[in-house]
């Protein structure tokens, strides 16, 4: 595999491929992946990422057209997607978000399945929200709850 290995929490965490020039749909998926988890590290970020995944598997659309939903993904109801890029290419952990968005678009049977196939996430800080009553949790990764609700 022409790939990088992460250790991350014990697990390994397969990054499919080197960055190299990335399509401007890689390049705005690791800069929703910034915007969202960038402070829970590759860790979050990978989590957020199997969100995007899940939802482009389950409702059959490019991840760059999940990532676009209208309110789906609040980084961009705030700003548009050229605008979210270049305030987030030029960060240290940029790289790592492009490792994780070509995985998504390219592999994402690789990922490591931290979230038990969950399809929404929400800040552990935040009141539930409204979406999430009287449902539980399928997984927990640094700041973020994470919810399976296609079922």
């Amino acid at each position: 595999m022409n790939g990088r290995f992460h250790w991350v929490l014990g697990l390994v965490v397969v990054l499919t491929a080197p960055c190299g020039t990335a399509s401007f749909d890689q390049r705005l998926i690791a800069a929703v992946l910034m915007a969202e988890a960038q402070g829970e590290g590759i860790v979050g970020m990978t989590a957020v990422g199997e969100v995007i995944a899940n939802r482009a598997r389950n409702r059959q659309m490019a991840p760059k057209l999940v990532v676009q939903e209208a309110y789906q993904f609040s980084p961009l109801n705030r700003a548009k997607p050229h605008e979210l890029v270049a305030r987030y290419e030029k960060m240290p952990l940029y790289r790592e978000a492009l490792r994780i968005a070509n995985t998504i678009i390219q592999a994402p049977a690789e990922l490591p399945g931290l979230t038990a196939g969950a399809d929404h996430f929400e800040d552990i800080r935040a009141p539930i929200p409204r979406w999430a009553h009287g449902r539980r949790p399928v997984a927990v990764v640094g700041g973020h709850r994470f919810w399976l609700l296609s079922n």
